[in-house]
């Protein structure tokens, strides 16, 4: 046995023991653990205690230890890296999907369940699991290509989309029903795809009501609550042409008759402020719903050219005020038009 191996068990032995850890003999570079520390050590070879050999190891050795097996393969490691020395700063477990990002809040690299790289499939999730929040905010624009489609320069366009072989949707499919159910309020603009129509389905927030759009139609729906005046008459907006706008024909039809208390019939008119009937004339929303109750004009009526144009529906009863009806829906088609 050497003289630097009998040492080192010497000292091995002697700082098991609670010794204070002096070696009689100094042997420069003489390597052993001090189980008292809890730290290697190196003998620097004068007549002073040991050298730690903390005083050269990386700052994170004191909160960090990497765990071999007998194969010394080891794949655990304890305690926590600062994201300096290439580490996350975080004792939380990462998330096995989940893509790392700077944890500003707490100064570290973490993971999220909600932003995820499904490797299977290949895609890259975001907002994993939640229904309210905003999961993804772009700032600047964004394109997207399919396959080698190359959508080119950068346009004034906020999204582009390039492709040859594959269609964009950016509108969601749904049933009207699932379409006034949504959660969140809608904002000026929104569209839905409507399941039930087959067409398209702008929200205008000055009006509160979606707006049907397709082929030149739009389709505008007043229910029994739009008429709520404490009166036996009363006018409300049906339609707000935008400048330029023309209107080609008109049709009403109702899907729901109209009922309430006392009341005992309600006719429609559609028209403009100062001709209220120019379009539909006493319209009977009282009567039994059928496929011939309805009524349409044809005609070219030119809104303003500079500004935007009101067209109105007038409600009138008998028997009790509007503000008493329970029940009733009606459709307004109006095919509509631009000037150049």
């Amino acid at each position: 046995m050497s003289k630097n191996y009998a040492e080192l068990i010497q000292a091995r032995l002697e700082q098991a023991a609670g010794v204070a850890g002096v070696i009689a003999t100094k042997i420069k570079g003489l390597v052993y653990y001090n189980t008292t520390n809890d730290r290697p050590q190196i003998d620097d070879g004068a007549d002073v205690s040991q050298i730690m050999m903390e005083k050269h190891l990386p700052e994170a050795r004191r909160d960090t230890k990497v765990q071999l097996d007998e194969a010394g393969t080891g794949n655990e490691i304890e305690g926590i890296l600062p994201v300096t020395k290439g580490g996350t700063n975080s004792a939380s477990v990462l998330n096995s999907q989940g893509l790392l990002f700077a944890n500003q809040l707490a100064d570290s690299v973490d993971t999220d369940s909600q932003l995820v790289w499904d490797n299977v499939s290949k895609k890259l999730q975001i907002g994993v699991g939640s229904t309210t929040a905003r999961a993804l905010t772009v700032y600047g624009g964004m394109t997207v290509e399919s396959g080698t489609s190359d959508f080119g320069t950068v346009s004034a366009s906020l999204i582009n989309v390039a492709s040859t072989t594959q269609a964009s949707n950016p509108f969601p499919a749904m049933t009207e029903l699932q379409r006034d159910l949504v959660p969140l309020a809608p904002t000026e603009g929104s569209g839905v795809f409507n399941l039930d129509t087959r067409r398209l389905n702008i929200y205008d927030s000055i009006a509160a009501k979606w707006i049907e759009v397709g082929s030149g139609w739009v389709k505008v729906t007043m229910s029994y609550a739009d008429l709520t005046a404490a009166a036996l008459s009363g006018t409300i907006e049906a339609l707000e042409m935008v400048a330029k706008l023309t209107i080609h024909s008109i049709m009403i039809k109702h899907n729901t008759v109209f009922a309430g208390t006392g009341v005992t019939g309600l006719t429609l008119d559609v028209g403009i402020t100062g001709e209220l009937d120019r379009f539909v004339s006493l319209f009977d929303v009282f009567a039994p719903v059928s496929e011939n109750a309805k009524d349409s004009t044809n005609m070219v009526f030119i809104g303003n050219i500079g500004s935007v144009t009101s067209i109105k529906l007038t409600s009138t009863s008998t028997g009790a005020n509007l503000d008493q009806l329970t029940q009733g829906s009606v459709d307004i088609y109006f095919f509509t038009r631009s000037l150049p």
